[in-house]
Protein backbone atom coordinates (compact mmCIF):
# COMPACT_ATOMS: atom_id res chain seq x y z
CA UNK A 1 0.00 0.00 0.00
CA UNK A 2 1.78 3.54 -0.97
CA UNK A 3 1.43 6.23 1.19
CA UNK A 4 0.68 9.74 -0.73
CA UNK A 5 3.39 12.47 0.12
CA UNK A 6 1.91 14.94 -1.82
CA UNK A 7 1.46 18.56 -0.05
CA UNK A 8 -2.08 19.51 0.89
CA UNK A 9 -3.77 22.60 1.94
CA UNK A 10 -7.24 22.48 4.64
CA UNK A 11 -8.80 25.43 4.97
CA UNK A 12 -11.21 25.17 8.71
CA UNK A 13 -13.29 28.21 9.15
CA UNK A 14 -13.28 29.69 12.42
CA UNK A 15 -14.73 32.66 14.30
CA UNK A 16 -13.47 34.14 17.52
CA UNK A 17 -14.40 37.05 19.39
CA UNK A 18 -11.29 39.51 20.58
CA UNK A 19 -12.31 41.44 24.32
CA UNK A 20 -10.29 44.33 23.44
CA UNK A 21 -10.84 47.20 25.64
CA UNK A 22 -13.02 49.33 23.61
CA UNK A 23 -15.30 46.03 23.59
CA UNK A 24 -15.00 45.77 27.14
CA UNK A 25 -15.59 49.46 28.40
CA UNK A 26 -18.64 49.02 25.87
CA UNK A 27 -20.23 46.10 27.29
CA UNK A 28 -20.14 47.35 30.57
CA UNK A 29 -21.03 50.84 29.70
CA UNK A 30 -24.46 49.30 27.90
CA UNK A 31 -25.92 47.57 31.48
CA UNK A 32 -25.58 50.99 33.07
CA UNK A 33 -28.80 52.61 33.96
CA UNK A 34 -29.07 56.43 33.20
CA UNK A 35 -28.09 57.74 36.58
CA UNK A 36 -25.05 55.24 37.02
CA UNK A 37 -24.24 56.43 32.99
CA UNK A 38 -24.27 60.20 34.00
CA UNK A 39 -21.81 59.06 37.16
CA UNK A 40 -19.54 57.41 35.32
CA UNK A 41 -19.12 59.93 32.94
CA UNK A 42 -19.32 63.15 35.11
CA UNK A 43 -16.37 60.96 36.56
CA UNK A 44 -14.47 60.62 33.54
CA UNK A 45 -14.55 63.99 32.56
CA UNK A 46 -13.26 65.61 35.63
CA UNK A 47 -10.15 62.43 35.91
CA UNK A 48 -8.98 62.85 32.04
CA UNK A 49 -8.50 66.86 31.03
CA UNK A 50 -8.95 66.33 27.23
CA UNK A 51 -12.59 65.60 27.48
CA UNK A 52 -15.10 68.17 27.43
CA UNK A 53 -18.72 67.76 27.57
CA UNK A 54 -20.25 68.66 24.43
CA UNK A 55 -23.08 71.27 24.20
CA UNK A 56 -26.41 69.99 24.40
CA UNK A 57 -30.24 71.95 24.37
CA UNK A 58 -31.72 72.09 27.27
CA UNK A 59 -34.81 70.81 25.84
CA UNK A 60 -34.90 67.81 28.03
CA UNK A 61 -33.84 64.29 26.25
CA UNK A 62 -34.60 63.07 23.05
CA UNK A 63 -37.55 60.55 22.02
CA UNK A 64 -36.25 57.17 21.84
CA UNK A 65 -35.77 56.24 18.15
CA UNK A 66 -39.13 53.98 17.96
CA UNK A 67 -41.19 57.04 19.15
CA UNK A 68 -40.16 59.90 16.69
CA UNK A 69 -42.20 60.30 13.34
CA UNK A 70 -41.26 57.81 10.78
CA UNK A 71 -39.34 60.51 8.59
CA UNK A 72 -37.15 61.97 11.28
CA UNK A 73 -36.17 58.26 12.05
CA UNK A 74 -35.16 57.70 8.43
CA UNK A 75 -32.85 61.09 8.52
CA UNK A 76 -31.19 59.80 12.01
CA UNK A 77 -30.26 56.42 10.18
CA UNK A 78 -29.31 58.29 7.17
CA UNK A 79 -27.07 61.03 8.78
CA UNK A 80 -25.13 59.13 11.54
CA UNK A 81 -22.46 62.07 11.43
CA UNK A 82 -25.24 64.47 12.81
CA UNK A 83 -25.02 62.71 16.20
CA UNK A 84 -23.48 64.82 19.30
CA UNK A 85 -19.90 63.63 20.74
CA UNK A 86 -21.53 62.86 23.54
CA UNK A 87 -22.44 59.56 24.77
CA UNK A 88 -26.11 58.49 23.32
CA UNK A 89 -28.44 57.37 26.49
CA UNK A 90 -28.18 53.41 26.10
CA UNK A 91 -32.05 53.71 26.80
CA UNK A 92 -32.97 55.03 23.34
CA UNK A 93 -30.37 52.84 21.37
CA UNK A 94 -31.99 49.81 23.21
CA UNK A 95 -35.73 51.05 22.27
CA UNK A 96 -33.89 51.59 18.75
CA UNK A 97 -32.54 47.52 19.05
CA UNK A 98 -35.61 46.02 20.36
CA UNK A 99 -37.54 47.55 17.38
CA UNK A 100 -35.55 46.26 14.81
CA UNK A 101 -35.71 43.28 16.49
CA UNK A 102 -39.27 43.13 16.61
CA UNK A 103 -39.95 44.07 12.85
CA UNK A 104 -37.65 41.20 11.75
CA UNK A 105 -39.22 38.62 13.83
CA UNK A 106 -42.52 40.19 12.62
CA UNK A 107 -41.25 39.28 8.60
CA UNK A 108 -42.88 36.94 6.65
CA UNK A 109 -39.32 35.06 5.90
CA UNK A 110 -38.36 34.90 9.42
CA UNK A 111 -41.44 32.64 9.68
CA UNK A 112 -40.49 30.65 6.73
CA UNK A 113 -36.74 30.09 8.24
CA UNK A 114 -38.06 29.15 11.95
CA UNK A 115 -40.72 26.41 9.85
CA UNK A 116 -37.85 25.58 7.77
CA UNK A 117 -35.47 24.70 10.61
CA UNK A 118 -38.10 22.92 12.45
CA UNK A 119 -39.18 20.84 9.00
CA UNK A 120 -35.64 20.33 8.44
CA UNK A 121 -35.97 21.80 4.75
CA UNK A 122 -34.32 24.12 3.12
CA UNK A 123 -36.29 27.66 3.34
CA UNK A 124 -37.87 29.29 0.53
CA UNK A 125 -37.24 33.06 1.45
CA UNK A 126 -39.44 35.54 -0.83
CA UNK A 127 -37.72 38.78 0.31
CA UNK A 128 -40.80 40.28 2.47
Amino acid sequence: MPISLAPRLDLRPTQTLIMTPQLMQAIKLLQLTNLELSAVIDKELEENPLLERAETDDDGPEPALSERPRAERDTDAAAPDDLPDAVVPADRDMAAIRQIGIDCMDSADFREGRNAFMEKRKPQFKGR
